[in-house]
């Protein structure tokens, strides 16, 4: 606990009497207070600038890159490309997502994602996506997932819908080896001031952590239960 009567902003006058002698470091202090002249959007994201090839903009870029992807990964697929040509069922569903991503002005967070899933593929580092990603035709086209949500029928909705404005959310797992080499070229291309690592911790209760630690073990549910039931649902 801090004591003080201080918690508060003081006037012109108290900062010269608090600094006798100073007072035209004082007055600078202020002059530069005023000089601040900075207006936070908020409600707006801000993601890091890509650049894509000059007279390109990240909505072509986006969308040339896809096509090659897609060529490439249905070379082999007649009923999907045929004589270099993507199939009316590709085209379709390659336009109405990226429809949607340049509706709600995601095309260089893709681009970005698929920028660094490239730079550790190019360096030797496993790199796939998971979760609703993979429902993506275009994260499909870039390389970031290996499974066709044509050939599953996957829902593009449950990854980017709309109607819930919501940011993309598209989870990578990196070789434990070569992630932070991957951190790294993210903070060097994109700078560190855009780059965060971030944790989550998840809690059981204990009669749930008692009945993972008996599966764990192997013990038989009617010990596991037995154990539990010694166990108040509240603890403290």
């Amino acid at each position: 606990e801090m004591e003080s009567n201080e918690f508060y902003l003081r006037s012109g006058e108290e900062m010269y009497a608090a600094f006798p002698g100073q007072e035209e470091a004082v007055a600078r202090s202020q002059e530069i207070a005023d000089g601040v002249d900075i207006e936070l959007e908020l409600g707006r994201r801000h993601f890091p600038a890509f650049s894509p090839p000059e007279e390109k903009t990240s909505e072509d870029y986006l969308r040339e890159l896809c096509i090659e992807g897609l060529k490439q990964r249905y070379a082999d697929n007649p009923r999907r490309c045929a004589d270099g040509e993507l199939s009316e069922e590709v085209l379709a569903r390659l336009d109405r997502e990226l429809e949607v991503i340049d509706k709600l002005g995601f095309p260089n967070y893709f681009l970005i994602v698929w920028d660094f899933v490239r730079f550790a593929r190019e360096q030797g580092i496993l790199a796939a996506a998971r979760g609703s990603g993979v429902g993506s035709l275009v994260c499909y086209a870039l390389q970031l997932s290996h499974v066709c949500p044509l050939e599953y029928d996957l829902l593009f909705e449950r990854f980017l819908d709309p109607s819930r404005r919501e940011a993309p959310d598209i989870d990578i797992d990196f070789d434990q080896q070569g992630r932070a080499e991957v951190i790294q070229y993210v903070k060097q291309k994109y700078g560190t001031e855009n780059v965060a690592q971030i944790g989550t911790f998840g809690t059981l209760a204990a009669r749930a952590a008692i009945r993972d630690t008996g599966r764990a073990l192997g013990w038989s549910i009617p010990r596991v239960d037995a154990v539990v039931a010694m166990v108040p649902e509240e603890l403290g």
